[in-house]
């Protein structure tokens, strides 16, 4: 890992954060995957204020941050990441429903786990959402990355997001004003998103839970959810899956080290013990080199691969 602080720099985001901040955490356990080297210094915000001002801290000291929300979709190298690593916990993660003119809106806090708003929508009775149901991460996270499945984006429900930006301001962005793309939202370089606000619509509750159980089960049929992973790895090329360009280069299965392309669907690579960020990041490139020969397409990320490289 790369050091980045100074001690001042140390006590001076401790007095700021006052003292919910460590350093030298290994992130291994923060993240889906189970693979990662330490933290340098590892942050879970209280609230936006607080958050506000750190990030406009470390943008005035030139310290370089990152947002892992809950963990999922990341793979983070063994050699730990340096400078502030963001996670958001408990405290931002908020569930209200608002009554619009004409619509209800689902506000909810960047860090609430989509296992949560499963729930919540279930027990309020809100439809719009449910096929998002047994996917893991946070709603900030899902939203940054325009989360999908069996069809449907979140970017398609987003009526609004929060952000800070790098100088601590916040700002609130209107829907018809976000872009969305295919697993991405085109945002400000080191915007953070801290809230976002989805279109939901009242329904039966039993009618809710059952689609939801449904979602979940097409997932359990179709993924392997019995070993720590970051799901999927590559994006779909238009017109064509991931998973089944690397199950006709002959991939399938293939194990280097701890980690293993999956036997159930070849766009995971799933962590069979004692997996290091270099053996799932090999057997990416020799996915991605072996497409390209049998192919010739050229798989893109979906994942985010974070940290130094020595």
């Amino acid at each position: 890992m790369i050091k980045r602080f100074t001690e001042e720099q140390i006590e001076r985001l401790k007095s700021l954060t006052g003292g919910s901040v460590s350093f030298g955490v290994s992130l291994s356990s923060f993240t889906s995957f189970k693979v990662g080297g330490r933290a340098e210094a590892l942050y879970e915000p209280k609230d936006i204020e607080e958050l506000s001002m750190v990030i406009s801290f470390a943008n005035v000291a030139s310290l370089p941050y990152v947002v892992i929300g809950r963990g999922s979709n990341i793979l983070v190298r063994d050699a730990g990441i340096g400078g502030l690593v963001i996670r958001f916990g408990r405290k931002i993660a908020g569930l209200r429903l608002e009554e619009k003119v004409n619509r209800h809106e689902l506000i909810c806090g960047a860090g609430a786990q989509l296992k949560d708003l499963m729930r919540f929508c279930a027990d309020e009775g809100l439809s719009g959402l449910e096929f998002l149901a047994g996917i893991p991460g946070s709603a900030g996270g899902a939203i940054s990355v325009n989360t999908g499945a069996f069809g449907s984006d979140i970017g398609g429900k987003v009526t609004g997001i929060k952000v800070v930006k790098p100088d601590g301001s916040v700002e609130a962005i209107e829907g018809r004003d976000l872009h969305f793309g295919y697993r991405e939202l085109s945002l400000g370089r080191g915007w953070i998103v801290v809230e976002g606000a989805f279109a939901v619509e009242r329904a039966e509750k039993e009618d809710v839970r059952g689609r939801i159980k449904d979602f979940i089960r097409k997932r359990n049929e179709k993924q392997p959810l019995d070993a720590p992973s970051a799901g999927s790895i590559f994006k779909n090329p238009p017109g064509d899956y991931a998973g089944r360009l690397i199950e006709a280069a002959g991939l399938k299965g293939m194990q280097r080290g701890g980690a293993r392309i999956s036997p159930v669907h070849a766009n995971w690579i799933v962590n069979i013990g004692g997996a290091g960020s270099d053996d799932i990041i090999g057997l990416i490139n020799t996915a991605r080199e072996r497409v390209k020969e049998v192919s010739g397409i050229e798989l893109e990320l979906e994942i985010r691969i974070l940290g130094d490289e020595s």
